[in-house]
């Protein structure tokens, strides 16, 4: 049975607002100024999670610009979004705004073409090129993935405009408490005093 826009929409915000959380997180931690202080910490625990959080965005923002459909089966994607407001339009809407929220997407899934090579590639499959290392993807910087997140973000406003409902969500917008900056702040308090030498555990 198709996905109604506005459970696509929902489920699509909470998805995106998540994502964009972890990487608010991610560029919190892992800085030019923080380098050095969490080699010192704990060198392997951060790698590990620097790691995990880079596969685990990447393979979101790859799953949000999936096609609508594959095979038979429909995706929870912002393709299907937009397929699915356009066959169900409020009436008297412009449908020249829903071409206008095309447009973006396909800017979107231009962007986000370095990302979903590394979903197809390293992150979800790993052929014998790309996993014995005679191949590599090319590097993504930071500045892609905030383009992509903000591009994101515009087509699932740009979707929620159309619809009823008097509330349009900013998933960019997500908030939280005692993340990463209070967590460098203690470890640095912590590594003022720390006497005790890094070993493998």
């Amino acid at each position: 049975m198709p996905a109604s826009p506005l459970d696509l929409l929902q489920k699509l915000t909470d998805e995106l607002g998540f994502t964009a959380l972890q990487w608010k997180l991610f560029e919190a931690t892992y800085t030019d100024e923080t380098q050095d202080l969490l080699r010192r910490a704990a060198p392997g625990f951060f790698q590990v999670v620097n790691l995990a959080l880079q596969r685990d965005i990447f393979a979101a923002l790859a799953r949000l610009t999936d096609p609508a459909k594959t095979g038979p089966h429909e995706n929870v994607s912002l393709n299907g979004l937009v397929d699915a407001l356009a066959v169900s339009l409020p009436a008297g809407t412009d449908s020249r705004r829903v071409d206008e929220i095309r447009t973006r997407l396909a800017a979107l899934q231009t962007k986000a073409e370095p990302i979903r090579a590394f979903r197809m590639k390293v992150g979800a499959h790993t052929d014998v090129e790309h996993g014995l290392g005679q191949r590599r993807v090319a590097k993504v910087s930071r500045a892609v993935v905030r383009e992509v997140l903000a591009d994101a973000a515009a087509v699932v406003e740009g979707v929620a405009g159309l619809l009823p409902g008097d509330r349009v969500r900013r998933p960019l917008d997500v908030r939280y408490q005692g993340g990463a900056e209070r967590l460098l702040r203690l470890l640095k308090k912590a590594m003022a005093d720390d006497t005790e030498p890094l070993a493998n555990e």
